[in-house]
């Protein structure tokens, strides 16, 4: 789902549990630069989000993406960081990153019921392997 800023120039994501969001001002998956995907963990309660488990990948897991033309791409987990939700150093994760990589976004940490969201975000980085 090609996504972009929000009102208050934040990354937009989906408006539900089952899509995941493509940050559409940056790379597409497979160009050269950060290709950035976020979705939900889950609504803070009882329903999960599409990635749920995203804290289970370790370094040098596998990564599998299709996308609308049936191209897959294959990619290798190079880092996992935690970021807190409110940072602005962002460079790490919206910069050009000089290589063919994704960064995958979610919720982490406590959720907070009065700001509605987590107060960590998980990011994952995967390099490409293959095309």
């Amino acid at each position: 789902l090609a996504l972009g800023l929000t009102a208050d120039d934040k990354m937009a994501v989906p408006d539900n549990y089952t899509e995941v969001g493509w940050y559409s001002l940056g790379a597409a998956p497979g160009q050269i630069g950060n290709a950035i995907l976020g979705a939900h963990v889950d609504n803070g309660a009882s329903i999960s989000g599409v990635f749920k488990n995203l804290k289970n990948l370790e370094l040098g897991d596998r990564i599998y993406i299709t996308d609308d033309s049936g191209k897959e791409m294959h990619f290798k987990v190079s880092a996992r960081k935690i970021y807190d939700y409110k940072t602005t150093d962002t460079e790490e994760v919206f910069g050009n990153a000089g290589k063919r990589q994704i960064v995958l976004i979610t919720c982490h940490g406590t959720f907070m019921p009065s700001e509605g969201t987590y107060n960590k975000r998980l990011v994952i980085f995967g390099e490409l392997v293959s095309q």
